[in-house]
């Protein structure tokens, strides 16, 4: 306990301030996975130092480890420090080379976005309930248009009517737009009922006004659902197909210029409805990763940095971490993959577990110095003493996470695989760049 009690702290301290790092999300979904993930992790650091002491002193001995297996691992584990040793620059310039090319990537080709089918998987009951849906009765999809009408603005008013029916026509010849919808329709069917095919809406006032109130009569909440109780919002329904978020976002930004051509400038516009709520989804999903991530980093190389006592150790012990998250955010970006919600929660995660393994190795990296005043020698004495265990709990871990990919819901399967792919990505960077930094540096590490 006395031995691992230090780094121990420091991992559960960096992995916390990790998942606290979702508290700068607007979305609460974000913020409790954050705030029950670290309390977890504290739980797990009690626990460890309380009950699993009292199960090991009750539990019979252990036969005595096998040399053969030993011997094995105190082999690959030399080898590994051997080539860290002889090819640490290659071993640096090789690494340097990923972690550009993989933010090339992450820069310029990876979007935040999501979709029904990447959420809830291809073959999801929700899925099929939206299939029935739409085959039968509508698209699920819809863009719905408030119009606020200045306050002098009778909607009953032939002009009034004219402007919203102008506004719906350009609206219709916008790509991936259905057949607006609005209270012009039950006004035009009335009245072309009353007057005859092809008569429109009223040409008075008191005209739209007598079928306002008949319709009111007969149904009011069909009318309060177009109209607002003083009349002075209406609701324009645009059916739309599911779309990227690019495409979407062009969509509404085309709506609000024919508004802007057609409305008078008294008018106010605001969006909602399915399409627009899915816009802003993914712009909260996309700001939770550009704030958790940074964060993240941040407090991660602060504490790391206070722990070890020297910032180019801190600095060190974040290249695991942060080599996985650049190499496969990067990977995504060129396979055209986006971020949907779980995996926008990658970055932070990664952050916060790859950089467990190199504190380990760090710290005794550092022990090992103070006792040989050898940077060689303290790399191989760190990696013999620590590398099995930081290779178990790795695949430990990787293989925990890879459990999520039996889910149901993309997403969820998704970033598990991701997760896993990210830690044996740390683990390799912990083995073998870790050791190649610390042979280079020419300074002592305190």
């Amino acid at each position: 306990a006395r031995e691992v009690s230090a780094p121990c702290t420091m991992t559960t301290l960096t992995t916390s301030a990790a998942f606290i790092s979702f508290a700068t999300s607007d979305l609460d979904t974000f913020i409790r996975f954050g705030v029950m993930s670290a309390f977890g992790v504290v739980a797990c650091l009690v626990l460890t130092f309380t009950l699993l002491p009292l199960l090991a002193s009750k539990l019979p001995p252990d036969p005595p480890r096998s040399e053969k297996v030993s011997e094995t691992w105190d082999a690959i584990l030399t080898a590994i420090a051997d080539s860290s040793e002889r090819r640490a620059r290659p071993i640096l310039v090789g690494s340097t080379i990923l972690l550009l090319c993989s933010a090339m990537g992450w820069a310029l080709y990876l979007r935040v976005d999501t979709s029904r089918q990447e959420l809830f998987g291809e073959n999801s009951r929700i899925l099929q309930w939206v299939g029935f849906f739409e085959d039968n009765l509508r698209p699920s999809y819809s863009l719905e248009v408030d119009l606020k009408l200045a306050p002098d603005t009778p909607v009953e008013s032939p002009e009034t009517l004219e402007t919203i029916s102008r506004f719906s026509r350009q609206v219709r010849e916008l790509q991936f737009t259905g057949e607006p919808r609005s209270i012009l329709d039950p006004l035009i069917h009335i009245n072309e009922m009353l007057r005859g095919k092809g008569s429109g809406v009223a040409q008075t006032r008191a005209g739209n006004a007598e079928i306002l109130e008949i319709l009111s009569f007969e149904d009011p909440g069909f009318v309060a659902s177009w109209l607002s109780f003083d009349r002075g919002h209406l609701r324009v329904s645009i059916d739309t197909p599911e779309q990227n978020y690019a495409t979407g976002l062009a969509l509404i930004e085309e709506i609000r210029a024919i508004a802007d051509r057609e409305l008078p400038p008294s008018w106010q516009l605001e969006t909602s409805g399915t399409h627009s709520l899915g816009i802003e989804w993914v712009q909260d999903v996309q700001a939770t990763q550009l704030r958790s991530f940074p964060t993240a980093f941040a407090l991660v190389l602060g504490l790391v940095t206070l722990m070890l006592g020297s910032l180019r150790l801190g600095l060190a012990a974040l290249v695991p971490a942060a080599l996985p998250v650049v190499v496969v955010l990067g990977a995504m970006g060129f396979a055209g993959l986006s971020l949907d919600v779980g995996r926008a929660m990658i970055a932070a995660v990664v952050i916060g577990i790859a950089v467990d393994d190199a504190i380990h190795l760090l710290h005794r990296y550092e022990k090992e110095w103070r006792r040989t005043k050898s940077r060689s020698q303290a790399v191989r004495g760190a990696l013999l003493e620590t590398g099995r265990p930081i290779a178990t709990t790795s695949l430990a871990l990787a293989l925990g996470f890879l459990t999520l990919t039996a889910s149901a819901w993309g997403t969820v399967s998704s970033f598990g695989f991701f997760v896993s792919i990210s830690i044996l990505i740390a683990l390799a960077a912990t083995l073998f760049v870790v050791p190649a930094l610390l042979l280079g540096l020419r300074r002592s590490p305190t």
